[in-house]
């Protein structure tokens, strides 16, 4: 009998990768969101800004809200606010992608 590759369940693996692949989706869309902001082309920014750290990708696109790079003022709320909320989940984010998992005694607890 051969041994799992993992003591966590692939239920949890599953969930963990998720939580993987959708973020680097949330990065990716800021990255994108810092160029169309300096009218910069994806083919020509992304390699500048696939370098930049995500916090100082957020601390890029807080800048770029507070002080006039979106003229719409709604539109630089709803920017601020998108980014409280990017930033209290990388917190989630954070523990997620590097806390120890194992296996726990009760079923679906990792």
């Amino acid at each position: 009998m051969t041994q799992p590759l993992s003591l966590v369940s692939d239920y949890h693996l599953r969930a963990i990768g998720a939580v993987v692949v959708n973020w680097q989706a949330i990065e990716m869309v800021m990255e994108l969101t810092i160029l169309g902001l300096y009218e910069i082309s994806p083919d020509r920014g992304l390699v500048i800004t696939s370098n930049l750290s995500f916090q100082n990708k957020l601390t890029i696109l807080q800048i770029l809200a507070l002080r006039g790079a979106v003229t719409d003022k709604g539109e630089a709320d709803n920017l601020s606010a998108v980014l409280s909320r990017i930033e209290a989940a990388s917190r989630d984010r954070n523990r997620i992608f590097h806390g120890l998992w194992g296996s726990g005694k009760i079923q679906g607890l990792a």
